[in-house]
């Protein structure tokens, strides 16, 4: 995809000036706007000349669009994405790849010092808290179906000696 000619756009040198550029801008909008001219491709050419000046009005860009352009076509890397310079993260053209460096196989692989002591009571120490945390859990289970059973019962109970009472002492 080509780049188009920002510095063509405007009719202006690539040596030019900022004053230059923006009295340039200006003219090219007064006689291009789309308010003022209601040709066909007034609206595009105002759009074209928006975006040239947007790149050639700011420093930066106009920097990045200079070197962008001197460079041969088949050199696409521009730059680090990253502000620390990350030997990992390249931008080319318009999409950042994030490079992977798989970890080594085999024997020359970089070996952990862990003893056998630490890898047995790391697993002693996870199988401790799962079985704590099932048996507060199963008490809460207990607990709580043994408080609901036990209300129920009372529940119940209430209801039968109205009932009692109700055939006893009739409804007053």
């Amino acid at each position: 995809m080509n780049t188009p000619d920002y510095y063509k756009t405007l009719g202006v040198s690539s040596d030019a000036s900022a004053a230059e550029i923006k009295r340039r801008y200006r003219e090219l909008m007064v006689k291009y706007h789309p308010d003022r001219n209601h040709s066909l491709g007034a609206e595009e050419m105002s759009k074209r000349i928006n975006e040239a000046y947007s790149v050639l009005s700011d420093p930066l860009k106009r920097a990045q669009y200079d070197r962008r352009s001197s460079e041969p076509w088949w050199y696409t890397q521009q730059s680090n994405t990253y502000e620390g310079g990350s030997q990992r993260t390249r931008t080319y053209r318009t999409y950042t790849y994030r490079t992977y460096q798989y970890p080594p196989r085999g024997r020359n692989r970089r070996k952990r010092n862990v003893s056998p002591l630490g890898s047995v009571l790391s697993f002693f120490v996870k199988v401790v808290l799962i079985v704590v945390v099932l048996w507060i859990l199963l008490h809460f289970a207990i607990l709580t179906v043994g408080v609901v059973l036990t209300l129920l019962a009372f529940y119940l109970l209430w209801i039968f000696l109205a009932e009692i009472f109700y055939l006893l002492y009739g409804r007053r």
